[in-house]
């Protein structure tokens, strides 16, 4: 009777567990953070979607730290929304690797010099949608590039 008693509960608990799981699986909401102004991007920003709307405010400076800093599988994503000046964003020690793709071939709207990726103003060469994820890996950055133009 007791041992019964014991198998549904037991039962009962496996479905609450496989159901907390899917939840967590399914839920793939992003945090987005727009940046208006300079910012100096933490650790705990890691899986932030970073929109560039600078469009009164020029030219832009931001910071990220070491790939050592920041851990294995740290990663963010920064999409252009909308500037007037250009959006830097200097990452901080670590080596780069990049691979750029330009939709239309060339590769005008995002640059990478060294440790620093540039987006363009949105009214030259950038346009809304631009996008860079960054990835560390086995202490290494690893940025795609995406642009439109």
């Amino acid at each position: 009777m007791q041992l019964s008693r014991l198998r549904i509960n037991l039962d009962i608990i496996k479905e609450i567990i496989i159901m907390a799981k899917q939840g967590f699986a399914t839920s793939d909401r992003r945090k987005v953070e727009v940046l208006g102004a300079a910012k100096t991007i933490a650790v705990h920003d890691c899986g932030t979607v970073f929109v560039i709307n600078t469009a009164t405010g020029g030219a832009v400076e931001h910071t990220i730290p070491a790939a050592a800093t920041l851990g294995e599988g740290w990663w963010c994503k920064i999409v252009q929304q909308s500037s007037d000046g250009a959006n830097g964003f200097t990452l901080g020690t670590g080596t780069v690797n990049m691979v750029e793709f330009g939709v239309d071939g060339s590769t005008e709207g995002i640059a990478l010099a060294g440790q620093k990726i540039t987006f363009t103003a949105s009214t030259g060469a950038g346009v809304a949608g631009d996008e860079v994820e960054i990835v560390v890996a086995n202490g290494q950055f690893y940025v795609q590039m995406l642009m439109a133009s």
